[in-house]
């Protein structure tokens, strides 16, 4: 019997277990194992994945194929419809490796005729993984698969739930924290290999050990800035008017004198003229004005600390195998190095530290051992020789404890041959080989003929021999 299926869940398990009995499979189930004839193993697989066996998962859009339009109403149709995308979405779900099972649900509110609002769709995914528990970028996953596939769908309607850690991510919240953190340490670990590849082409590979830590903004921040500067002012406005103005004053009053040809000459040398010119500018100056708006969104780095540590080279030459200190300048050149490579800003709060200490050498658990062909013979063939052996130590058995008593007892009985009666002739002795004893019967005659005689005692011990055999196999 060989295995066929295991760590199916139970209903999978008897769809195929009812369809290798249509099929006249022999079958033996041990806990959650189904095992078949070796020889038929690949033939059931390949016709098993022909009919969409073993399921995973809910059913999907299968199930409206089996729907009659004209028996379905539409309630039943809307609650076989989602039924279907709910498997489907689960199916997706269990193609994420690591994940065992998983089973979706989704609520949507049936929206009526006179209904003034809607209420948006919510969903919840239940999730069960081989070994530990779901991640937050799985989970993160996960409810994006979801809130895509279903109209109208927020991702933080969508909670996500591990079978064996509880609540990952709940609804109305989305865990940026937890994906920000995610892709701090990535940077972190790009950061770490860049540097060591740096720093091992100078020290040697295995020599430098780096680690980087990085302090990021968490929350997304927007800052609104107004400068004014007195000392630069900047002309607005500038007006400017010009005014004349002109006037004759008056001869005085007029009387007989000043009709008279000898008028009065005194008053008409006494009249005489004014003008008036007026120049006006006005001119209007700002203050110079900056406003700025700065938006800085979450992640972005507020301080970075890097620490180096570097093996001191040791001089193999030396009897002693003496370590050797690395200079100053030496350190101080890798700082740089490092200062530069990093990004490092002394004014941001940055800080790179470098120091060079021996490294301790692991403690040696003794020599390795020597290869051995034989016992490497041995446990690559090792089903093949006890295939050989088993039925080896069946037949010495089958000698020692059926054989030998039987032949025991058929040599203890007297031979008519050897009676010799008083008046019979003299026989001659048997003949004798150069050691002197008598020659033994052939021993395959022997076993053919006590199997002749005890048929049914040599067909059970043939059976347990082939028993055995199988059981090796």
């Amino acid at each position: 019997m060989a295995l066929l299926y295991a760590g199916l869940d139970p209903s999978s398990s008897g769809e195929i277990i009812e369809k290798l009995s249509t099929m006249n499979v022999t079958s033996d189930v041990k806990g959650d194992a189904i095992y078949v004839p070796l020889n038929k193993r690949d033939a059931i697989r390949m016709s098993l994945a022909g009919e969409g066996l073993p399921r995973q998962g809910q059913a999907g859009f299968e199930l409206l194929e089996g729907i009659n339009a004209f028996a379905t109403t539409s309630d039943m149709f809307d609650a076989t419809y989602w039924r279907a995308k709910e498997g489907e979405l689960a199916r997706t779900i269990l193609a994420t490796p690591g994940v065992k099972t998983a089973r979706v649900h989704i609520a949507v509110a049936k929206r009526g005729a006179f209904a003034r609002g809607s209420q948006s769709p919510s969903a919840v995914v239940t999730i069960g993984m081989a070994r530990g528990k779901i991640n937050s970028r799985q989970a993160e996953a996960a409810r994006y698969i979801i809130a895509l596939a279903v109209p109208d769908l927020e991702p933080e309607h969508v909670a996500v739930i591990d079978t064996a850690g509880g609540v990952i991510l709940s609804p109305g919240k989305s865990d940026n924290n937890t994906a920000l953190s995610g892709e701090i340490r990535d940077r972190e670990l790009s950061l770490e290999i860049s540097l060591a590849d740096l720093l091992e082409a100078r020290v040697g590979v295995g020599n430098v050990r780096v680690k980087v830590a990085m302090e990021v903004t968490r929350e997304q921040s927007t800052r609104f800035e107004r400068v004014l500067d007195p000392q630069q002012r900047i002309l607005t406005a500038r007006d400017s008017s010009e005014t004349q103005e002109s006037d004759t004053e008056g001869a005085g009053a007029v009387t007989v004198a000043s009709n008279l040809p000898e008028g009065d000459t005194d008053a008409s040398a006494n009249a005489g003229r004014s003008s008036r010119n007026e120049t006006s500018e006005s001119t209007k100056f700002d203050v110079s004005e900056r406003r700025l708006e700065t938006i800085t969104p979450a992640g972005a780095i507020k301080r970075i600390q890097v620490a180096v540590l570097i093996n001191q080279p040791s001089n193999p030459d030396s009897q002693a195998n003496k370590v050797e200190v690395r200079s100053k300048e030496e350190l101080s050149a890798l700082k740089n190095l490092v200062t530069a490579a990093a990004g490092i800003d002394t004014e941001r709060g940055d800080v790179v530290t470098i120091e060079s200490l021996a490294f301790e050498q692991p403690v040696s658990l003794g020599e390795e051992a020597a290869a051995n062909p034989a016992m490497d013979f041995l446990s690559t063939n090792i089903m093949a020789i006890l295939q050989l052996v088993i039925p080896a130590i069946v037949a010495l058995l089958l000698a020692l404890f059926v054989l030998k008593p039987i032949l025991t007892s058929s040599s203890t009985k007297p031979d008519a041959s050897h009676l010799v009666t008083a008046h019979s002739a003299p026989q001659l002795a048997p003949p004798q080989d150069v050691t002197g004893k008598e020659q033994a019967p052939s021993t395959v005659d022997e076993l053919r003929r006590i199997a002749a005689e005890r048929q049914a005692e040599s067909a059970k011990v043939i059976s347990n021999w082939l028993e055995t055999q199988g059981t090796a196999a």
